[in-house]
């Protein structure tokens, strides 16, 4: 259980509580939201819409022939479905902070509401 101090506390400090209730769940979430969840689909997807794209109009066109659209199809499908995959993983992540913080800061939260006088809470 976590002992909060008589202080003011700041939006740093709640970065730093929920870093020391759930560390691991924190460094994780890090970069699944930043590199993963942001920067990578919009690349991946680019590509694999465009390879797609490119193969697609050149089959109408009649330069390739129809059996070399499914591995962009494929690889279009693939792409969307890590992705789909990599969004559960955040939320996932992101459920163990939050049950993390429940466990380990609610109660400490409670006691110091508890200690207060009812004066304070009204």
């Amino acid at each position: 259980m976590f002992d909060l101090k008589k202080k003011k506390y700041k939006a740093l400090d709640t970065i730093w509580l929920t870093f020391r209730a759930s560390p691991v769940s924190v460094l994780l979430q890090i970069p699944v939201s930043i590199i993963i969840h942001a920067i990578m689909p919009t690349a991946a997807m680019a590509l694999t819409t465009a390879n797609f794209i490119d193969t697609a109009t050149a089959i109408l066109e009649g330069s390739r022939p129809y059996n070399d659209i499914y591995i962009p199809l494929i690889l279009l499908l693939v792409v969307l479905g890590a992705f789909t995959a990599i969004g559960s993983s955040f939320e996932l992540i992101f459920a163990r902070i939050m049950f993390n913080l429940n466990r380990k800061v609610k109660p400490a939260m409670v006691k110091n509401v508890a200690a207060l006088d009812f004066k304070h809470i009204k």
